[in-house]
């Protein structure tokens, strides 16, 4: 059959059905048989077409019919045969609709890769429509396609607990690669624990979809309507989801764990009268109760050099970059350089260990009172230059002894290193033992950085990487460690035969990592925020570029008294004048943040005077950097201007725009900030 017939089939079949009445498309119900082409057969072999059968079922445009009801003193939900809700909430006399449809993908959405294709097309996609059915005392959704083709089913136990409206999803068949379930709750502004937290109030023109720990910091994700909002929170199978956001709607997406549908599914909602605030704090109450918690007091009691970053400073160095290899440059389709055999020969020293303590001591001098100093490629050949096998550390730098002088910092300074557990290098002797294998049996590239393409470790492997490491570095004297990645990548899995990994094993392998370094008195960081260092952290290093009017701080809504959080200043860019210097840590401030400087090659004994100048970053950090944060919002309509609220009673007032403002009996210049302490601060 050629291509045009089959269209004018599909079209007699599938669309004609969608457009009928109710009562004339129940004859659809009966799966109708369309012919297909074969593909090209062997030689000798017969060509003849073969029929296909195809589960056709009328698509549900008809008015919908209630299936099941559900109440009790806080929630009325009404399920109805098309899956779309009707939820009442009582306390607050405000109604939710969830809509009839959620866009499925027609295949597998993760592939195995280190990082996924987050922008959809439409071709990857279809607007998935359901069939409610009762089974015993759940539901059965059986989902179907745009021309009425039933793509599989799944059962659903809807119901009510207290406030919270439940699905508790089971029994996923397998002809379903993925499934986008419950469809979208109409809102007005999406609420998504997106990197620290984002606030969508126009639509999403693209598809995206968003991974859970390597874009998703948190297991939660909302919406605001008309002074009311919802909250979302999944609980069983958490690991294996993402989240598929477009114009103003975001469905869960849940995944199948290695290949195959297991276990159950449980995401809960609750409807209030309130905002973004308010479902952080249902969030953070939901947390202290279901993961492990652990808030900077208690961590400074167990860490005592924790305590030198509250009001401090964290400057971290490079000492060296890898051996540049020919390879590299022909891999990535690249000019090799006329000088390459140079290169080749050795590391690239930036600052030995002598040159280190010459630029901690400027730091010093320039106005750093208290904080962290932290090496980049102190490892054999530089950084990045053989992870996992570390030592010895790179020569050139300098003795062993040398490194250990630099170790010993004391109050109110202390000093540490940069170390990796998820990447492997080719280069590494132990290459390529305990790498990741996808599903097709292939080992697991990662991304290409100074050592060249990496590949991802199994969570297991890095744990044995971990413990062979510490018997060479815990005689060195660092007190801290910056462990790169670990909390800021997505879950991964591995198929390997006799070493297989969940993304959930992933989860707890992580943390497994943390949890040795934390037991040995060890002050540990990762990039960005995630959950996975919760428990076990005392900073968090971020980049995040603020979008104006877009990012909000979710993440320090939730737990901005469990660690501090830096956010990368970078010496060229933002210490070329003090003006813009100031206008970078604006953030900083709003969040309690403590400042980042970020060293990659040099600093200047004139950018280190305009670092210096920023001591009043220090001073906030001091009085605000360990509180509970308790409220933010936009002051005006055009979002420029911010406040955030902290539990002793200290607020700010951030004015990110181009023209002065008065708040409060307070001038506040543009890119400027006002304080307002309580009297005990």
């Amino acid at each position: 059959m050629n291509r045009r017939n089959f269209l004018k089939n599909v079209a007699a079949v599938g669309v004609g059905s969608a457009v009928l009445p109710a009562t004339r498309s129940s004859a659809r119900e009966e799966s109708q048989p369309i012919k297909m082409a074969l593909l090209p057969a062997a030689s000798g072999s017969s060509k003849e077409s073969q029929t296909m059968k195809v589960a056709f079922h009328p698509l549900p445009f008809s008015p919908q019919k209630a299936i099941k009801t559900l109440e009790n003193q806080w929630l009325k939900a009404v399920v109805n045969e098309d899956a779309s809700v009707s939820i009442l909430d009582k306390t607050n006399h405000f109604e939710w609709q969830m809509g009839p449809v959620a866009l499925q993908e027609d295949g597998e959405i993760e592939l195995g890769t280190v990082w996924l294709r987050r922008e959809r097309e439409y071709c990857d996609q279809y607007p998935g429509r359901f069939k409610v059915e009762r089974s015993g005392d759940k539901l059965r959704y059986t989902v179907i396609d745009n021309i009425g083709v039933a793509k599989g089913s799944f059962l659903c136990d809807v119901s009510l607990t207290d406030e919270w409206l439940y699905f508790t999803i089971t029994d996923i068949e397998e002809t379903l690669p993925s499934l986008v379930f419950p469809t979208p709750v109409q809102s007005d502004d999406l609420i998504i624990p997106l990197h620290i937290g984002k606030i969508f109030s126009k639509p999403i023109e693209k598809r995206f979809v968003w991974q859970m720990q390597g874009d998703l910091t948190m297991r939660w994700f909302g919406g605001q309507k008309a002074g009311h909002a919802w909250i979302a929170i999944e609980e069983d199978g958490w690991a294996d989801s993402m989240l598929l956001a477009t114009q103003l709607a975001v469905s869960p997406v849940w995944l199948k764990s290695l290949g195959q549908w297991t276990g159950t599914k449980t995401i809960k909602y609750r409807f209030i009268k309130g905002n973004y605030v308010d479902l952080a704090k249902i969030y953070r109450s939901w947390s202290r109760k279901n993961i492990e918690f652990r808030t900077l007091a208690e961590k400074m009691q167990v860490l005592p050099a924790l305590k030198n970053l509250k009001g401090g400073k964290f400057v971290s160095f490079y000492q060296a970059l890898p051996r540049k290899i020919r390879h590299d440059y022909q891999d990535r389709l690249s000019a090799i350089p006329e000088n390459i055999q140079e290169l080749e020969n050795k590391p690239e020293i930036l600052l030995t260990h002598q040159q280190l303590k010459e630029k901690i001591r400027l730091c010093k001098k320039h106005g750093m009172r208290k904080g962290l100093f932290l090496t980049h490629g102190w490892i054999n050949n530089g950084y990045d230059g053989s992870h996992p096998d570390i030592w010895p550390p790179e020569p050139l730098l300098g003795s062993i002894d040398e490194l250990k002088e630099l170790c010993k910092e004391e109050d109110p300074f202390f000093f540490g290193e940069h170390d990796n557990y998820q990447d492997m290098y080719p280069v590494a002797k132990s290459f390529p033992n305990g790498i990741n294998l996808n599903g097709c049996g292939e080992l697991m590239r990662g991304g290409c950085w100074a050592g060249g393409q990496c590949f991802i470790l199994n969570s297991r492997n890095s744990l044995e990487y971990v413990k062979r490491n510490w018997e060479f570095t815990k005689h060195m004297g660092f007190k801290a460690m910056y462990i790169d990645t670990i909390t800021s990548v997505p879950l991964y899995q591995s198929f390997e035969e006799g070493n297989t990994q969940t993304r959930l094993q992933d989860f707890e392998g992580k943390q497994q990592i943390l949890k040795f370094f934390y037991e040995k008195g060890i002050v540990l960081s990762s990039e960005q925020v995630g959950e996975i260092g919760l428990p076990f952290t005392g900073w968090q290093t971020t980049d995040f570029v603020p979008e104006q009017g877009v990012t909000i701080p979710l993440w320090q809504l939730v737990y901005h008294d469990c660690h501090f959080i830096s956010r990368a200043c970078r010496p060229p860019a933002v210490l070329k004048d003090l003006k813009t210097a100031q206008a970078h840590v604006l953030h900083d401030m709003l969040y309690g943040s403590l400042i980042h400087l970020y060293v990659k090659r040099d600093v200047s004994v004139g950018q280190l005077e305009i670092f210096s100048k920023l001591s009043y970053v220090d001073e906030w950090h001091d009085q605000v950097g360990t509180e509970v944060m308790l409220s933010h919002r936009f002051m005006t309509e055009d979002r420029s201007v911010e406040e955030t609220v902290f539990a002793n009673g200290n607020r700010i007032i951030c004015n990110f725009g181009d023209k002065p403002t008065v708040f409060d009996g307070k001038k506040i210049e543009a890119k400027g900030y006002a304080l307002f302490k309580s009297l005990g601060a």
